[in-house]
């Protein structure tokens, strides 16, 4: 197994004892990527089996998949624990933090790829952060990325005609195939927010209804704003009542609030790695329907 519970200080001086030093994450990333430049260091598709990624993050011991290997025949990159590099965590933070690469867990798709990097503080020590060392000069290049985080997680926005219009053209797939064509089929916008997740992401929240029947079908449309334009990503329905939208303490989840002939309920909203999760319908965490 990877030796981990160390500080960063602690495998810099490992490495220095051997005559090394701890690699970069430029460096750490060329290794992984290889001299085809790939997503995942076996190639461009995931599978979880290659490098025996772990859904609980559990660390496989060194060599256990000989598939695990880059085209620089670099082994176990992931896998097994996260490693520390000598760089700074310069992504939109003034705090202390530095990166660390490879790893286990979940999704799999994303932590094991080649470019994806966490942070940690390096005065600390982590059972599942271990360290890999490089030999000769570093490569002094260094990531360096722009991050809009506005402190307000969740705004409501006005809701103007265009941006109306434009949400009502932009409907999740699933929306659309529940609504019946033709008079009280059509989806009508009610309330709008801006959703903040995380550094470098807009969502946006458009709560309404539709009357196909005589009860209502509601709920909130969710869509990424990119470069000024929707994408719509999925919905979260809200039973027959217009929605109410709350921030968890996490600024990456929400509440839905709704209800229908048996009562209230909520439905939790989640944001992780790029991707939007709709929860089941539940009341004081035990599922209602």
């Amino acid at each position: 197994m990877q030796a981990t519970n160390v500080t960063r200080d602690e495998a810099q001086t490992r490495c220095e004892a051997l005559d090394k030093r701890l690699c970069t994450e430029i460096e750490w990333e060329r290794a992984c990527k290889g001299p085809n430049s790939t997503t995942y260091e076996y190639g461009a598709a995931y599978n979880a089996q290659i490098c025996v990624m772990s859904k609980a993050g559990n660390m496989a011991p060194s060599g256990t998949s000989a598939g695990c290997r880059s085209g620089y025949d670099v082994a176990d990159l992931h896998g097994g624990a996260f490693e520390w590099t000598a760089s700074p965590w310069n992504r939109g933070s003034t705090s202390d933090l530095v990166v660390v690469r490879g790893g286990s867990g979940e999704p799999g798709e994303v932590v094991g790829r080649c470019a994806n990097a966490r942070a940690r503080r390096p005065d600390r020590q982590f059972a599942d952060v271990g360290f890999r060392c490089c030999a000769g000069e570093p490569n002094e290049a260094q990531v360096a990325l722009e991050v809009e985080r506005p402190t307000e997680p969740l705004k409501a926005l006005a809701r103007t005609p265009e941006m109306t219009a434009s949400l009502e053209q932009h409907l999740p797939e699933e929306l659309t195939k529940s609504l019946p064509k033709g008079k009280g089929g059509e989806f009508r916008i009610e309330r709008v927010w801006k959703w903040y997740p995380i550094g470098n992401e807009q969502i946006v929240l458009a709560s309404g209804c539709a009357h196909p029947t005589a009860h209502a079908v509601c709920g909130v449309v969710i869509a990424r704003l990119k470069n000024e334009k929707l994408h719509p990503l999925t919905f979260a329905p809200s039973g027959w009542w217009l929605p109410n939208i709350q921030l968890d303490d996490d600024r990456r989840i929400l509440w839905v609030y709704g209800g229908d002939g048996q009562g209230k309920y909520r439905r939790r909203v989640a944001y992780l790695w790029g991707r939007i999760g709709v929860g089941e319908p539940e009341l004081g965490g035990v599922k209602v329907r």
